[in-house]
């Protein structure tokens, strides 16, 4: 009688994956995407015992940050930041990142080491991605419940105030909505 191990399904899989990745640009990037959420989130997972000391401080995702820059570039993206002469020092500013996907966190990992005391508004549901969302509020990301707009409101007013006043700067990863757009507007 034939018998199959797990190990040899896996086995069999990972071929298969690895032949896909070679033929398939399309299989290629959302293999990457997939490696590199899965990682994302393991970095910041395993650095939650460190950031447990300064919670809500922005250094605490340098290291997380340091390691996404690496692995990053492992997968063989790679990022020329231009206007590091343009950023100021000693003041406040916002910097608006149009979200597409995870991969966000890329641009993140690149700009947090040039923006000093930076934090990240990011819409509520991101606190309950178990243990990526712990790691986000230790390093002090203001959450938005989209679906309260006075309290959406209210928090982005005082993190303009405290934006000024610790002269920090602030990364809004804004959604486009996609969703709301009228179908009729492109017939």
């Amino acid at each position: 009688m034939f018998s199959i191990s797990c190990s040899s399904i896996g086995l069999a899989l990972l071929i298969f994956l690895v032949v896909m990745c070679a033929v398939s640009e399309a299989v290629k990037y959302r293999a990457k995407f997939v490696i590199f959420t899965l990682f994302s989130a393991f970095a910041a997972s395993w650095s939650i015992p460190i950031m447990l000391f300064r919670p809500g401080d922005w250094r605490n995702a340098i290291l997380p940050a340091w390691q996404l820059q690496k692995f990053a570039k492992l997968l063989g993206f790679n990022f020329i930041i231009r206007g590091h002469e343009n950023i100021v020092k000693d003041t406040g500013a916002i910097v608006l990142i149009n979200h597409q996907s995870a991969m966000d966190l890329i641009v993140l990992a690149e700009l947090w080491p040039t923006l000093e005391r930076c934090t990240v508004v990011s819409k509520k549901i991101i606190l309950y991605l178990g243990t990526f969302g712990l790691a986000s509020w230790l390093w002090g990301t203001i959450f938005i419940d989209r679906g309260n707009v006075q309290d959406a409101q209210q928090k982005i007013n005082s993190t303009a105030e405290i934006i000024n006043e610790r002269k920090s700067s602030s990364c809004c990863i804004a959604e486009t909505g996609y969703e709301k757009i009228d179908q009729r507007e492109f017939s």
